[in-house]
């Protein structure tokens, strides 16, 4: 029966696996016949699904030996079991890393039935992977280096998933995603350039389908998220949204990239590194043309990219040895020689401009010495350095701990530590107020720990151990001592971390290495519980065989997390790491693979997190009723982050966007989204609609008022009413005593009616009606209230100013004459010409005013500016409009008609007057009733009308409209508005 193994994804090298794809092909889903199976998308797959050895032959196949007989979905090699047969195709796959797997069973004996997949890379190297029914073995011909491995069993008459993954120099071997055997290769090769089948002799293999694919790192727990700049905009305000795809951590690190510079030719000077999280500081050699060297230091971004470099030196050697950065300052500390003794240790200090601050050198005073600066530390305003000191005895070396003051910009003492042979201190730390030099003993037996000082140079402990051995590196947990080195009490080199409490207890111990090799840790530095230790590993068979490596430890636990070489052909050594938050690790050090046999500085990244540079994706944002608003796409940057912008337009319609983006990684289909809010900028407006004109008012008269509360956003014109917003009314006297408060509440239209009656007891003059109560605002409208004046016996009004009385003649008119004569002045009297003919005789003769007092009345006033606004008016109208007697109206025309200010032309039984500027109209077509009502029909056909529109649709005098239009409005006959600028006109309830 046949089993379906699905393909299982394992972590290789540097944390590398394969990208899951679509499950397992069964026999017979494949294509057949041409075009054949490479894809231009990044892999190549092949269904043996064919009919004929001619179809695959057409397919690119090359079909050898006794028959390999297609069956329709899978190919049988050597069906007859004699000399063996195989199938081979070239490709051209430029894969650095990748996997080949087969599904494909044996059959027959269970010796000598071979299975075997080969492929080949560029220079005629070539890999292949066999199993017969006894063994699965592995061939390697690495540029004429052949390997051998073997000792697998496998099951015959069965279906198997045979695979080989490279990763680097490293290939890794499975069997139904077993893991059979991993060879560490030494060469580098990119790409396959042919794909190989092929069966053994007394055997037949039936195979299903093959399939190669890149290597990519496993993405882990893949988050994509989408922000946006705020939550809340305002239409014309520009938005930001930014994506960022996010591999958590995915198990493993692996390597990212490197960097190589020309450097000094020895290692111990190259690649102590740190950062401050936005870049990565390194320190390493070069040499001068001169043939001296230079200590150098470089910033660079956290892709490797350079951003300054610096030397610093006197004549002869200067070996910056490590760095730390300290409130924006970098502290570098190392020894140089000027040829002649004594050689000084050096303290330099750069800000991160690359500005050197200062330099200083040290050396045993009066002592010809060799003093060596390793390790430094700041605490408050000191800086204490550990080291060595040639000079303590003939070739004594001893262990130094000097104190540099910032204060003073000097050095202020020094202690030393050792005995019999040569003590050294590499490196050094601070806990809890005190200080931890890492020393050692390079005598045999030598030795190994860290001694304790107080920061006023008092030796508090002394704690060694074993023989033979170094401590390199010292550092803190923030509770306890991590301590780093190389350990051969065994006879064997190993790689050490040592955990101990500061009273010297020791806590825990991890060797890496063992027998016939040859491994040390440079560095140590610990990061969320993990304690890692960069150095280098080698085999002591191979001669230049130095890896860098970096292992990481479980600091509760023991436990080892992570390890990890890289390296070429020659030898690689890691001096330093730097790590950066949870994801990141830099080291730096010296390599010799990648030049000309000459020591290299290099830089390598590794991560835990997947390669996220590059990736399209698309933004898309949709209004609030869902339809599209924007589409903009944008791709990847280095550290997963993808954004875009744009401005919302100003009549963007208020509400909540949905934003969504979409991204393809290495086939993964991720979506994420996030909203925003558009809210227009509402202004609040307060608007009052009245019937308030210039004119005088009386007590007691109505004054119509209308108000509105609601918001309005220009932009778009656009208004937004507010219902049960309570707007209150004062109204104050010229003195600005309140005579009266009111309120009423706005109803679903935003408006609401605050119509009132003048006070009958109030003082003459302007009064103020004050409108608030809606969003701090309010509105005045000013009013002039006059007193009524006394009236005569007469009935008619006082005049206000003193001018001479009509007299009538007291000639008494008796008999039949008289009754003749009032007869006749009754039925002349009946028109407005026999009324202003009958009494207009009688006034000049006893009227006494010159002209320049003529327009001294109030009365004549105000026929003057009613005659203004409606030319033409006859005496009737003018008459009731003024309220006065046919006497006095006659009184007052003919004095306003002699001293040339008005004219008048009879109309029928009418008599018009005009001012004497205005051209009597020929053809009159609107009597001032006929006129109020066109008006009205305009303002209640066209709500908002203006008084220019009226002017132009009436064909009216500009005076004659604004006088009607006042009229109106003080009848509460219609409602006006300001709109800016312009007054508008609504019929009343209809605004």
């Amino acid at each position: 029966m046949l089993s379906k193994p699905t393909v299982c994804i394992m972590a290789v090298m540097l944390g590398l696996v394969i990208v899951p794809l679509n499950a397992e092909p069964r026999a017979g889903q494949g294509r057949s016949g041409p075009p054949g199976p490479e894809l231009s998308d990044g892999f190549f797959f092949e269904d043996f699904n064919y009919s004929s050895a001619e179809e695959m032959a057409s397919a690119g196949w090359n079909v050898s030996g006794p028959p390999a007989l297609p069956t329709g979905s899978t190919v049988i090699l050597d069906n007859d079991g004699s000399q063996g047969s195989y199938l081979m195709r070239n490709c051209s796959l430029d894969f650095e890393d990748y996997t080949v797997e087969v599904r494909a069973r044996w059959v027959g004996r269970s010796y000598g039935s071979l299975c075997r997949v080969s492929f080949t890379g560029p220079g005629g190297a070539r890999w292949s992977a066999a199993a017969d029914g006894q063994n699965m073995d592995y061939m390697f011909d690495d540029n004429g280096a052949t390997f051998r491995y073997g000792n697998y069993a496998p099951y015959i008459d069965s279906w198997h998933v045979l695979k080989m993954v490279k990763t680097g120099y490293r290939f890794s071997f499975y069997d139904d995603g077993n893991l059979i055997y991993t060879h560490p290769g030494r060469t580098a090769h990119r790409g396959i350039t042919a794909v190989g089948i092929e069966t053994g002799w007394l055997a037949s293999s039936e195979v299903d389908w093959i399939r190669i694919s890149r290597v990519l790192p496993d993405l882990g727990p893949v988050l994509l998220d989408i922000s946006s700049d705020r939550q809340t905009y305002a239409p014309g305000q520009d938005i930001g949204l930014h994506m960022a795809i996010s591999g958590i951590d995915t198990g493993s690190y692996y390597y990212e990239w490197h960097k190589t510079l020309p450097a000094a030719q020895s290692f111990y000077m190259l690649g102590r590194i740190t950062s401050d999280g936005e870049y990565l500081y390194i320190i390493g050699t070069v040499d001068q043309p001169n043939g001296e060297v230079d200590a150098w230091i470089a910033k660079m971004d956290l892709n490797g990219t350079e951003i300054w470099n610096r030397t610093w030196g006197i004549p002869d050697e200067n070996l910056p040895i490590n760095l730390i950065l300290q409130n924006d300052t970098i502290y570098i500390v190392g020894a140089c020689g000027d040829g002649i003794w004594p050689d000084p240790l050096f303290l330099l200090a750069y800000n991160k401009s690359g500005a050197e601050l200062w330099n200083r050198t040290w050396n045993r005073s009066g002592i010809e010495t060799k003093d060596w600066g390793t390790g430094l530390v700041l605490v408050g305003d000191a800086i204490y350095i550990s080291g060595w000191s040639l000079g303590f005895g003939p070739e004594s070396i001893e262990a130094l701990l000097v104190k540099f003051n910032l204060t003073s910009m000097r050095f202020e003492w020094s202690r030393t530590w050792g005995g019999a042979g040569d003590q050294f201190s590499e490196d050094i730390a601070y806990l809890n107020s005190s200080l931890y030099l890492g020393v050692y003993d390079s005598g045999a037996p030598g030795p190994t720990g860290f001694v304790k000082y107080d920061t006023d140079g008092n030796l508090l402990l002394n704690k060694t151990w074993g023989n033979d051995s170094g401590t390199y590196s010292i550092a803190t947990d923030g509770v306890n001592l991590l301590l780093a080195g190389s350990d051969n009490e065994t006879g064997n080199h190993s790689g050490f971390l040592r955990i101990y409490s500061e009273n010297g207890d020791l806590l825990m111990e991890k060797l890496h290495g063992g027998a016939g090799w040859h491994n040390s840790f440079f560095d140590v530095r610990q990061r969320n519980w993990i304690a890692y230790c960069a150095g280098t590993v080698r085999d002591r068979s191979i001669a230049n065989s130095s890896d860098a490596v970096l292992i990481g430890y479980d600091i509760e636990t023991g436990e080892e997390v992570l390890s990890i070489t890289w390296g070429g052909d020659d030898d690689e050594i890691c001096n330093g790491i730097t790590i950066l938050g949870d994801s990141d690790i830099y080291c730096a050090g010296g390599a010799k693979s990648f030049g000309h046999g000459n020591w290299e500085l290099f830089i390598l990244k590794y991560t835990n997190r997947s390669r996220l540079e590059g990736v399209p994706a698309s933004f898309e944002v949709s209004d609030p009723s869902g339809r599209p608003f924007f589409n903009l796409s944008n791709t990847t940057g280095p550290s997963g982050n993808a954004a875009i912008s744009f401005s919302l337009p100003v009549d963007a319609p208020e509400g909540a966007y949905n934003c969504t983006v979409s991204a393809e990684l290495h086939g993964m289909k991720m979506n994420g989204s996030t909203t925003f809010n558009v809210v227009w900028l509402w202004s609040p407006v307060l608007d009052v609609s009245s019937s308030i004109t210039p004119e005088d008012y009386l007590p007691g008269d109505f004054i119509a008022l209308s108000a509105y509360a609601g918001y309005e956003y220009l932009p778009t014109r656009a208004n937004r009413s507010v219902s049960g917003i309570n707007l209150s009314v004062d109204i104050f006297d010229p003195n600005w005593t309140i005579l009266a408060t009111f309120q009423n509440k706005t109803g679903g239209s935003g408006w609401t009616d605050l119509g009132f009656t003048i006070p009958n007891i109030t003082l003459e003059g302007v009064h103020t009606v004050r409108i608030h109560g809606f969003e701090g605002l309010s509105r005045d409208i000013q009013i002039n209230v006059r007193l009524p004046v006394k009236h005569g016996p007469a009935g008619e009004e006082e005049p206000l100013h003193e001018e001479e009385p009509m007299y009538v003649p007291a000639v008494p008119i008796v008999g039949a004459a008289a009754i003749g004569l009032i007869a006749i002045g009754v039925a002349i009297a009946a028109t407005e010409t026999g009324k202003f003919g009958f009494i207009a005789p009688f006034v000049p003769l006893y009227t006494r005013i010159s002209r320049d007092k003529a327009l001294s009345q109030r009365v004549r006033h105000q026929i003057m500016g009613y005659l203004l606004d409606n030319p033409g008016q006859h005496f009737n109208a003018l008459r009731k409009a003024l309220k006065l007697s046919n006497s006095m109206m006659v009184h007052h025309l003919l004095v306003l008609e002699r001293e040339g200010y008005i004219k008048s032309q009879s109309d029928g039984t009418m008599k018009r007057f005009y001012l004497i500027s205005v051209r009597i109209p020929e053809d009159r077509k609107r009597t001032p009733k006929e006129l109020v009502s066109a008006i009205l029909v305009a303002v209640e056909e066209r709500p908002g009308i203006t008084h220019k529109e009226v002017v132009e649709r009436l064909l009216v005098g500009n005076e004659a409209v604004k006088y009607h239009m006042r009229n109106l409005m003080r009848e509460g006959r219609i409602l006006s508005s300001k709109k800016g600028n312009t007054r508008v006109y609504y019929p009343v309830g209809r605004k």
